[in-house]
């Protein structure tokens, strides 16, 4: 049974410093529908608070993340000691929580790339995996921002900004509608439910953390591109982008990517491309002085699930994770 965690340590609150956007409630609650789950246990000498999801698939049992939950993973609070000491209660308290995780055929999520503790969840049975998001540090000043940016791009980015002005009121509702058109010019589908837009923006309108970003083209007043930014205590996520690929629109793509580092910079947080999908858009963003970071996944796999994998049967994206669209450079 869990015991009764200090309150010092067991508060979990809005733009709590200790957790992603991603894991906080209101972002779960909105994504999910409010079908999240929480393990939570603590004492005096620690505290976990581990969200998940809970679906069955093909007769499985499968736990993981809900839609647009990029990152997730528990959050792990420890009181002052050494070194050691918080080695071993960290292990304590993901082997207690894990004790009371339902059955499941299927685990996996996406830790942060700041997460020091993933060894303990291979200790605990996982398979560790990894996947890559760029960072960029930008607490530094803008101007240091600036000379970091390739040469090519910086050049692209004064032509744009001639030819194009950047908005920053676009709801988000009318972003969905924006994006939701760009996938099916391109014969792609949105495999996120209008609901969860609608959910979203309902909580986001009540917490000052998200910017959309537009280039409206001078000439015919057409939105060429546009992103979605979301943030936390220490980190904004290019988290959605789109580009109307009938218009033309050079530069558009930096220019939205330089207007959101200098938001980040103005916030004092750092910049995460929050994934990328090619070669070509990691190197895009590479260009801007990012770096690349882990994020490290933790999974479970039943020898049956292995087994329907085996034979071709398809996870769903739950279990997949694929990095969002991002946007292309042009």
């Amino acid at each position: 049974m869990p015991l009764d965690a200090p309150r010092a340590l067991s508060v979990v609150g809005d733009n709590d410093p200790d957790m992603t956007v991603f894991q906080q409630p209101w972002w779960l609650e909105a994504v999910s529908d409010n079908r999240y789950k929480v393990i939570s246990v603590g004492d005096d000498q620690g505290f976990i608070w581990w969200p998940y999801v809970q679906d069955r698939w093909c007769g499985f049992s499968l736990i993981g993340a809900p839609p647009m939950t990029h990152v997730l993973g528990p959050v792990i609070r420890l009181p002052d000691a050494k070194t050691v000491t918080h080695a071993s209660q960290r292990r304590r308290l993901i082997d207690t929580a894990l004790k009371q995780m339902p059955h499941t055929d299927g685990f996996q999520q996406v830790l942060p790339p700041d997460t020091a503790h993933a060894l303990d969840f291979q200790f605990a049975g996982f398979e560790l995996g990894v996947r890559y998001t760029y960072r960029l540090d930008a607490t530094a000043p803008v101007e240091e921002l600036w000379q970091g940016v390739k040469y090519n791009v910086r050049k692209q980015i004064r032509r744009a900004q001639q030819n194009f002005v950047v908005n920053r009121d676009m709801s988000l509702m009318a972003f969905y509608a924006f994006y939701e058109a760009n996938l099916r010019s391109q014969g792609r589908v949105n495999h996120h439910d209008e609901k969860v837009y609608r959910r979203l923006d309902e909580a986001l309108a009540r917490r000052d953390r998200h910017r959309i970003l537009t280039a409206i083209d001078r000439g015919s007043g057409r939105i060429a591109a546009a992103a979605m930014l979301i943030w936390d205590s220490g980190t904004l996520y290019c988290f959605r982008a789109t580009q109307d690929r009938s218009v033309e629109a050079p530069g558009a793509s930096s220019l939205l990517i330089w207007e959101a580092i200098q938001l980040a910079a103005s916030l004092g947080v750092t910049f995460d491309s929050d994934g990328f999908n090619s070669r070509t858009v990691a190197l895009f963003v590479e260009a801007f002085g990012a770096v690349p970071a882990q994020r490290l996944v933790i999974a479970y796999r039943s020898l049956l699930l292995k087994a329907a994998q085996a034979i071709g049967h398809r996870l769903p994206s739950r279990l997949q994770q694929n990095n969002p669209p991002v946007l292309v450079p042009t």
